[in-house]
């Protein structure tokens, strides 16, 4: 019993090694074969990189610079002044508006100009946001600000703001026409959001 137990042994190892010896040769293909991939695979990519000089590269970045200068806002303070001061639009006034329309500009307090059309004051919330969401039904960014008077709290609606007066005053004109409604261009004050009714 155990002389047979010892045979079966012995014949499972030298299987188990003849296995290990003789598989991976299978497996692994003929000398040809492994020949054959290694002959086909791709050469490396060759890529070329320019070369840059210190002066070159700082050229580039001064030429950036002046570029981006070139789109920074400008101070207009002046023109936006004559604009909100305009009782009669002089030949002076008019040239201030087509300048602070034209460019981003900032104010003497380093703000960015903009502008709002409001549209109309209501004691009635609803009636405004009614017309906050028939504005925006047709496009238009509106919103809603909240003045707290002396006797009743009123909710004016506004459409913008917008950097470009001009082309505020455009919307404001289609307004009228599809709305019925005369707006009056104004200063957008942005510590005003304070007063946004959300929604």
């Amino acid at each position: 019993m155990e002389t047979k137990l010892k045979q079966r042994m012995i014949g499972a190892i030298v299987l188990t090694m003849i296995a290990i010896i003789i598989l991976p040769m299978l497996l692994d293909g003929s000398a040809e074969d492994r020949a054959r991939v290694i002959a086909t695979a791709p050469e490396p990519p060759r890529i070329e990189v320019d070369s840059f000089t210190i002066e070159q590269i700082q050229q580039k970045m001064s030429a950036n610079d002046l570029a981006n200068v070139q789109d920074l806002p400008v101070y207009r303070a002046d023109a936006v002044e004559q604009i909100e001061n305009s009782g009669n639009l002089t030949s002076d006034n008019q040239t201030a508006i087509k300048t602070a329309s034209k460019d981003y500009a900032l104010d003497q307090n380093s703000l960015p100009v903009g502008w709002t059309l409001q549209l109309g004051s209501f004691r009635n919330r609803q009636n405004a946001m009614k017309l906050r969401q028939d504005l925006r039904d047709d496009k238009y960014n509106s919103y809603i600000l909240t003045d707290k008077g002396e006797q009743a709290v009123m909710y004016k609606v506004f459409v913008g703001p917008m950097h470009n007066r001009s082309e505020l005053s455009a919307y404001g004109e289609k307004i009228e026409k599809d709305f019925d409604l005369k707006g009056r261009v104004i200063r957008y004050n942005i510590e005003d959001d304070a007063n946004q009714l959300g929604g």
